[in-house]
């Protein structure tokens, strides 16, 4: 799975030309693919998350960008510990970090191919 956004993909998973230049200014890119610039996914949802947090943004950017943030999160695949796996049977535990593992993974994909369809959507100005 791909770390890496480009402005591009972020206006289609729903961030305006205003948001995506603003949450990006301050960022470094990664490196560029094609003509565009690539950036830490990482880095991308942490400047959003600042970027939410001010006092003075609106409500109606707040929803849209919290909506984003999600997109972001999913993409990353960040793997949650289930508590049963603190238990102490080895086999349990290596079961269970193997199914987190696999169920991350395919969130991941999932989001991946959502983002993808978004991207499509944008380019050919189709309704979701």
């Amino acid at each position: 799975m791909s770390q890496t956004v480009t402005r591009k993909q972020l206006q289609a998973y729903g961030m305006s030309k205003y948001h995506t230049q603003a949450i990006t200014k301050g960022l470094t890119p990664k490196g560029k693919r094609g003509q565009a610039c690539v950036y830490s996914l990482i880095e991308v949802v942490a400047a959003t998350k600042d970027y939410v947090q001010r006092p003075n943004v609106k409500l109606s950017t707040r929803e849209a960008l919290e909506g984003v943030l999600t997109t972001l999160l999913e993409l990353l695949g960040n793997v949650v510990e289930v508590p049963f796996s603190i238990g102490t049977d080895p086999e349990l535990r290596q079961l269970v970090t193997k199914l987190n593992q696999a169920m991350a993974k395919t969130d991941a994909s999932l989001a991946a191919l959502k983002a993808d369809a978004a991207e499509i959507n944008q380019k050919y100005d189709m309704m979701p």
